[in-house]
């Protein structure tokens, strides 16, 4: 022996800190833990990913929301704009008409 170590290369997936020694021929309990834990963490991040996609989903129904909102208060300034102007024409043109057609408002 002599203090010297010699490595055993029968079960070399034991050893292996990757797979933590399991293998399709040794199972240990391990394995089990690590598939639930990994099965955990692919529900988490399905429900983090739909969660996710609603939000974007609503946020971008926000944004054409604000976009049709926007579009429709712009057609109603126009419109009145143009009940504006023509209610002003309307009224100056009333007005002068009234004072020009009645008779007491400019003598010959």
């Amino acid at each position: 022996d002599g203090g010297v170590y010699v490595r055993s290369y029968t079960n070399l997936v034991e050893d292996d800190p990757f797979t933590g020694g399991c293998s399709s021929q040794i199972h240990h309990c391990c394995c089990n833990t690590r598939r639930n834990v990994a099965a955990d963490i692919s529900k988490e991040v399905k429900q983090i990913l739909k969660e996710l996609r609603f939000l974007t989903k609503s946020m971008k129904d926000k944004d054409e929301e604000y976009l049709v909102i926007s579009d429709w208060k712009f057609a109603a300034m126009v419109i009145d704009r143009f009940c504006l102007i023509g209610l002003t024409l309307y009224t100056i043109l009333t007005t002068c008409i009234l004072f020009l057609s009645a008779p007491h408002v400019i003598v010959p």
